[in-house]
């Protein structure tokens, strides 16, 4: 855990390194406290001359060392906290552009609502231990401490604590080999429940007007019980361990005392009262720092399961992740794809291929992909926007062959989905991201996707917030919400991708929409899968998928009429 914390504590482990010295030296402070107040009653009992001069002294000591102490420490925890604070955000930035990196296949075959409950329970494992190394560093300061200042005083004492300490720490590590192993299966199933909520309440349309409530409440309960016996097992073996410690840390400080007591009576030797108080004292610190570092090592070993159940992401994310960088090409003419083939996958573990796909972009034509239902548009819009990878084809740029296919494109498309994506936030954040856009760039976009009208009736216009998934906006409403996003994204790109983004859109709407878009990009290439075939007279060119292969039609000025069927254009 001390090497994630330094790890992602990077451009602040020069702070890190001043809190860890502060803190120490606090330790090293307060480590004198039952020392002087040892003096202070073993000076009583001798009753010197200057008795009154000694005490004086001592208590003058005693009360300056808590305030020595919270000088180092106060600054410490404050650095550490904050330190900790900015090692969060750094491991969610990390873990994040991870997520946000793997391809669209990945999270297909890892459940959305599992990877956010890894992520954060690794996030908050992270912070939890690094603000909390304080806890550590006066373990590991007061232990050695306490055992020095024993074996200065009595050294047969200090031999005892420190075996003792030994075989308890022993038993402690035997303990947590069995309980890491457990807390490990406890998380895989933890993450499972967070994925059947996620479930249910992502989907609480369907959950509330099917009446399926009662049913997800059970399901859930059904699945929290699913790894109750091993939560048992794991509190029932946990308890142990600390009865088993603390029974052994007890014997080991009364015992010592006990026998100093004893031998001194047993041989008529006066019991100085000062120096049993500070055997016991010490002895007393070792078995409260010994208790502490068991329960803080507990807690680091269940920290680390948590953090260990999120590293698929990283290793899959270096595993997956393109390790080069295709160039998009500027100012091309026209761009051609041969022989593109994939294969891949549906929800249903059912495979798709993808065979042969040849085509031809010129700059600036309006394209169109028809065809039924799965037969392969998305994906070829997928593959051109690189969120899927090509298996096999060929990249032509101006009769130019690419080094590396398909991948060249990435950079020069921006792929418009049907399904909209409604952020709980603004209109303007849903549309701007987050950039800072003019606000007339803002309503220009909104504009072109005939989102206008809706804008004029929120109260706030521009920053009327609204509720997650767009749920007070009509399914034609967060569609056009959701162009208008996609059109600002793709003020830069070369090529407009879209994927039937108007299909819940009426139909006057989306053919003004189209004309719009049309008439404001003559530059850009527009390719666009299409539900409604009374669109396609617009269009320079049809591309039918059918069966995972391409057929392809020009259509020069084709009236609406004589379109009936797309099969009837080939």
């Amino acid at each position: 855990m001390l090497k994630n914390s330094w790890k992602y504590a990077k451009g602040y482990r020069g702070t890190m390194v001043l809190f860890l010295i502060m803190s120490i030296t606090a330790n090293v402070v307060i480590l004198f406290e039952p020392y002087f107040f040892g003096k202070i009653l073993a000076v009583i009992q001798e009753n010197p001359v200057d008795l009154r001069r000694q005490v004086v002294v001592y208590l003058i000591v005693l009360a300056a060392i808590p305030g020595v102490f919270w000088i180092f420490h106060g600054i410490s925890r404050v650095l550490e906290r904050i330190t900790a604070y900015r090692i969060q955000v750094k491991y969610d930035e990390t873990a994040l552009q991870a997520l946000f990196g793997l391809p669209v296949e990945w999270h297909r075959a890892h459940h959305s609502g599992k990877n956010i409950d890894k992520f954060k329970r690794a996030s908050r494992s992270l912070y939890s231990f690094s603000e909390e190394i304080f806890s550590f560093v006066e373990i590991v300061v007061a232990l050695p401490g306490a055992f020095v200042m024993l074996i200065l005083i009595k050294p047969y004492i200090g031999v005892v604590a420190c075996i003792t300490t030994v075989v308890s720490f022993s038993m402690v590590v035997a303990f947590d080999i069995f309980l890491s192993k457990q807390y490990r299966q406890l998380n895989l199933f933890y993450n499972k429940i967070m994925a059947t909520a996620f479930d249910y309440i992502s989907n609480v349309f369907t959950v509330l007007t099917m009446r399926f409530s009662n049913n997800a409440v059970s399901e859930y309960v059904r699945r929290s019980f699913e790894p109750f016996k091993l939560y048992k097992r794991n509190v029932i073996l946990n308890e142990c361990k600390w009865a088993n410690v603390t029974l052994l840390v007890t014997i080991m400080t009364v015992g010592v005392v006990a026998w100093e007591i004893l031998h001194a009576i047993s041989i008529g030797q006066e019991i100085v009262i000062g120096t049993l108080y500070t055997i016991y004292a010490y002895m007393d610190r070792i078995g409260h720092h010994f208790y502490q570092f068991a329960w803080r090592y507990s807690q680091i070993v269940e920290y680390d399961a948590a953090v260990f159940s999120s590293e698929n992401i990283f290793h899959d994310y270096e595993r997956l992740k393109n390790p080069v960088t295709a160039q998009p090409v500027a100012n091309w003419k026209e761009i051609r794809i041969k022989g593109l083939h994939f294969t891949y996958e549906d929800e249903k573990r059912e495979k798709h291929q993808i065979k042969n796909i040849d085509l031809e972009i010129p700059r600036g034509a309006k394209i169109a992909f028809v065809g039924e239902s799965g037969c392969g548009k998305s994906t070829v819009l997928g593959l051109l926007r690189g969120i899927y990878k090509a298996g096999l084809g060929d990249v032509y740029i101006d009769g130019e062959k690419m080094k590396y296919g398909i991948a060249h494109l990435a950079d020069m498309t921006t792929l418009m989905p049907q399904d909209p994506e409604i952020f709980e936030n603004t209109i303007r954040y849903n549309v701007a991201m987050g950039v800072p856009v003019p606000t007339k760039k803002v309503k220009e976009m909104l504009k072109v996707a005939r989102f206008e009208r809706v804008l004029g009736k929120l109260p706030d216009g521009l920053n009327t917030d609204i509720a997650e998934k767009g749920v007070n906006l009509s399914g034609g409403e967060k569609q056009r919400l959701a162009l208008a996003r996609g059109l600002l994204a793709g003020e830069k790109s070369d090529i407009l991708l879209m994927d039937e983004p108007t299909s819940s859109v009426d139909m006057k709407n989306e053919r003004a929409i189209f004309e719009e878009i049309f008439r404001r990009y003559k530059d850009k290439t527009v390719i666009a899968s299409v539900h409604r075939l009374g669109l396609l007279p617009m269009f320079d060119m049809v591309v039918y998928f059918d069966g995972g292969r391409r057929r392809v039609a020009m259509m020069p000025n084709c009236p609406p009429h004589h379109v009936t069927t797309v099969r009837q254009l080939f």
